[in-house]
């Protein structure tokens, strides 16, 4: 036994609400679903004659339910037999049922989660696995397998119908085990071909199991439960569809051919064919549910932290800032709009910046939250300010609370205040002797300083720097910085980079070889005519070329003749 089956209740099961729940036999239920079809089909002309007489328990009855059906394995067992049924989207809702522990029985609470099935909400499809699909229209029914005796006329009429007819109705019979999206989420059940909607993935049931527990904080010290599957007879009606699709090539083929069959893989199947069509929904329940337990808040957040996410790529979020306020924005997505309240999340940021203000709205593109931060810098002018944005919610109480925090990655904010930076041309290249093992290597750039928003560099401080040459197959090194000047007038300033290389820097370069190098980092200095005083100046990546010489070709002795 799987430690799911285990979960069945053994010790006894209270229903989740009999007022949902009916009584009634499994042929009646079928048989009064084909015959409505069937009614729709022939219009005036049915009548309860021209129905076949079929085998059900041993006894000759004049049934609209095709031969499939009747012999379908999940059902043939079951016919005569009084089985609970459930109307409409009941099925749904009971995977919303809470179960708390009650002496030896699990009882169904008040407390409920909603049931959805991604934006098909109102498409009452319900996944199975391990499940065959049968389907039927007025074609398949009045084919030699059908339930209908019919001559060419019937036929023609039925074909027109189904092909044409804004009456058009089909109808899909699903045996197995009808699956919970919350037990899918949690990973409570494991079967090849079922997966959650793309528009509603994983972390929206899970986003709702943490609604409860912050809505409902005391549940967290309880043991609590939820339906993870039911064994289910489902029975679809699908009006107002054209059935061309369902009929293919095989309607020119007169009464020889059978009803439509296909194996099930995951409801997407049933999804794509029912999604525009009214419909009428029967389900027959045959065994209790399996439960499976609810995780704790510590548990749940750990699960969310791995699913949830604040996107900021945004038009409306800034890729560079200055000393004035500004805001930013980041959508979480796939998490119910009740959570997204002021009150439930507390919004932080790292980096250099304060937080003025903090709100929180729904998102409808992507069925989520947008939370926008109001943030101004605090640090000093440099080239760039690493901002990361957080937003935490604490479910639960006392010894059950648990913290969720989700937060961005890392973005990188260029400063614009009061700019300073420097613009310039290549390095000259470096010419390297044959064998220089002993001699350093000195070389000087020129860049041209911009100065803006009244900043003016003052000083170099050269020993705050941090320059990393990178070459070609070597690995990276730092220069010494022998001399920075500034040079010219205001609006024409350049500032003379002068770099020194300890000798056997460039014994990697091969003899007649040449390799490129680029030189780039960063040096400080002190800035008049704005605040604060230091700045941070990047110094921009330059190439230049390491070349060595070629070795003296060998002398060659020559004899003089005799």
């Amino acid at each position: 036994m799987t430690w799911l089956a285990a979960s069945v209740l053994a010790l006894g099961l209270a229903a989740p609400g009999q007022a949902e729940t009916k009584k009634g036999t499994l042929f009646n239920k079928l048989d009064g679903a084909f015959t409505k079809v069937a009614q729709r089909c022939l219009g005036q002309t049915f009548s309860r004659n021209k129905l076949r007489k079929q085998k059900v328990a041993d006894k000759d009855e004049r049934t609209a339910i095709p031969a499939d059906i009747l012999g379908f394995d999940p059902i043939k067992d079951r016919l005569t037999s009084e089985v609970d049924y459930l109307d409409d989207e009941s099925l749904d809702r009971r995977w919303g049922v809470i179960y708390s522990k009650s002496g030896a029985v699990w009882t169904a609470t008040s407390d409920r989660l909603p049931a959805f099935w991604g934006k098909r909400q109102g498409i009452n499809t319900v996944p199975f696995h391990d499940s065959e699909q049968l389907e039927h229209n007025c074609v398949t029914l009045v084919t030699a397998a059908g339930s209908i005796d019919a001559n060419a006329a019937i036929f023609k009429a039925a074909t027109t119908a189904a092909v044409t007819s804004k009456s058009a109705t089909s109808i899909y019979v699903f045996g197995g085990h009808a699956l919970s999206p919350y037990a899918i989420a949690l990973g409570g059940v494991d079967y090849a071909g079922i997966a959650l909607s793309a528009d509603t993935p994983k972390a929206a049931y899970l986003a709702h199991l943490w609604l409860l527990y912050r809505e409902r904080p005391a549940l967290a010290a309880r043991d609590l439960r939820i339906a993870a599957e039911i064994k289910a007879i489902s029975i679809y009606t699908a009006r107002n569809t054209q059935q061309d699709a369902l009929m293919g090539a095989q309607a020119s083929g007169g009464f020889g051919f059978g009803p439509v069959v296909g194996k099930l893989k995951t409801d997407l199947d049933a999804n794509s064919r029912l999604v525009s069509a009214s419909q009428d929904v029967e389900t027959a329940i045959l065994a209790d549910p399996a439960l499976i337990d609810l995780p704790k808040p510590d548990v749940l957040a750990g699960r969310l932290v791995q699913t949830l996410e604040l996107r900021t790529a945004r038009l409306d979020n800034p890729q560079t800032v200055d000393a004035d306020p500004f805001y930013f924005r980041a959508v979480m997505p796939h998490i119910p709009a009740a959570l997204c309240n002021r009150a439930y999340w507390a919004m932080t940021v790292e980096g250099d910046f304060s937080l003025r203000e903090q709100r929180i709205d729904e998102d409808d593109s992507l069925e989520g939250c947008l939370f926008e931060w109001r943030l101004q810098l605090t640090g000093n002018p440099k080239i760039a300010h690493e901002l990361r944005l957080k937003a935490t919610s604490i479910a639960g109480t006392d010894a059950g609370a648990a913290t969720l925090t989700v937060q961005s990655t890392a973005i990188q904010l260029a400063d614009r205040r009061a700019l300073l930076k420097l613009d310039g041309p290549d390095f000259a290249r470096i010419n390297l002797a044959a064998t220089d093992a002993g001699t350093a290597h000195t070389q000087s750039a020129s860049y041209r300083l911009v100065e803006k928003d009244n900043a003016r560099l003052a000083t170099i401080n050269a020993s705050a720097s941090n320059l990393t040459v990178t070459c070609e197959g070597a690995a990276p090194f730092q220069p010494s910085i022998k001399a920075i000047d500034l040079n010219g007038m205001t609006g024409m300033r350049s500032v003379k980079l002068t770099l020194e290389y300890k000798p056997g820097s460039f014994d990697f370069v091969p003899a007649d070889g040449r390799v490129i190098c680029s030189v780039a980092g960063t040096f400080s200095g002190t800035r008049e005519g704005a605040s604060p005083g230091s700045a941070e100046i990047a110094v921009p990546p330059w190439n230049f070329s390491a070349i060595r010489e070629a070795p003296p070709a060998p002398m060659v002795a020559t004899l003089a003749p005799k």
